[in-house]
């Protein structure tokens, strides 16, 4: 897909990790997977991704995509988060582990990005600790989540129609 990137969305997943996101990357080519679903499945999907509390769901017909092997659609959908992409000094961060091309921003990995987030907002408690806590306490995690859309980048996402 041109001109995006796969980007540290602004909240914490249940599971502990910093989810991705979606976002414009002007000149940037990334490598992404499809996932095919028929209507039944993709309603199945929307109840397993927290649809309308951290994801709305959208649909573009205006993206440059290569599907491979003469492979076209008529729209692709996924989902766009609602807090926008997390901010780490000043900037958004994409995840290293997504293959890329002239790239835009810099890059790191999941454990790199919580163990930065750990030291911003943790004095108390160890990493191991805190993890557990952010996954285990629903009101914590919350809190944690607040924390990162407090100074969430705007994403946009202005190819997407939300549905």
């Amino acid at each position: 897909m041109r001109d995006y990137d796969v980007f540290y969305s602004a909240h914490i997943a249940s599971y502990g990790s910093i989810p991705a996101v979606l976002g414009r990357s002007d000149g940037t080519s990334v490598d992404l997977s499809v996932t095919w679903l028929l209507p039944h499945q993709l309603e199945r999907m929307h109840e397993t991704e927290a649809l309308g509390k951290s994801y709305d769901y959208g649909e573009s017909s205006s993206l440059q995509l290569d599907l491979g092997n003469d492979r076209s659609a008529k729209s692709i959908g996924c989902y766009l988060g609602r807090n926008g992409r997390a901010n780490f000094d000043g900037g958004p961060i994409v995840l290293k582990e997504v293959m890329a091309s002239d790239r835009k921003f810099p890059s790191a990995d999941q454990k790199t990005i919580l163990t930065h987030f750990y030291h911003l907002n943790c004095k108390n408690k160890s990493f191991e600790q805190w993890l557990e806590k952010i996954i285990t306490d629903d009101d914590f995690r919350a809190q944690a989540s607040a924390e990162l859309a407090r100074s969430a980048i705007k994403n946009d996402l202005s190819d997407f129609e939300v549905i």
